[in-house]
């Protein structure tokens, strides 16, 4: 059973990195594939949808998938794409909302500051600037056309 899972694993750790784009400035590691409305990269592993940030936590991190800790980013990245463990750390909500205050990123998508010119509430707890808004809703356009 054990080593069913740790093929299991080695799986699902080839697949996810083979989704990945690096980038150069930053050293994040861009998700490719399929992106949540509030911009996290999103996989399917056992019959369950994880945040990309979330399972790279539990394959490099030691993360388990059934904790309530979080898999937080770092304040040096504010690419919710990305999945870099190297960007990432293990702890709670109060320490991620305690990082998203020190950034003052109003943006988690593309990063920019918040300057209260922007951007725009979604009725949601997450915020996007206005280009992030401008470019999921032609995304969300172009992938219904295809259909």
């Amino acid at each position: 059973m054990k080593r069913a899972n740790n093929q299991l694993l080695s799986d699902i750790k080839d697949r996810l990195l083979s989704y990945r784009v690096i980038e150069d400035t930053t050293g994040c590691w861009l998700f490719t594939r399929a992106i949540s409305s509030n911009g996290y990269g999103i996989i399917s592993f056992k019959n369950k949808r994880y945040s990309t940030h979330r399972l790279s936590a539990h394959l490099f991190l030691g993360l388990d998938l059934e904790s309530k800790l979080y898999a937080n980013h770092k304040n040096i990245c504010p690419n919710r794409r990305c999945f870099n463990p190297e960007h990432l750390y293990i702890g709670t909500h109060n320490s991620n909302m305690s990082d998203m205050r020190e950034k003052n990123s109003c943006c988690g998508i593309c990063g920019n500051k918040y300057d209260g010119i922007k951007v725009r509430q979604n009725g949601r707890i997450d915020r996007k600037c206005m280009n992030c808004s401008r470019r999921y809703i032609r995304e969300s356009q172009a992938r219904r056309k295809r259909k």
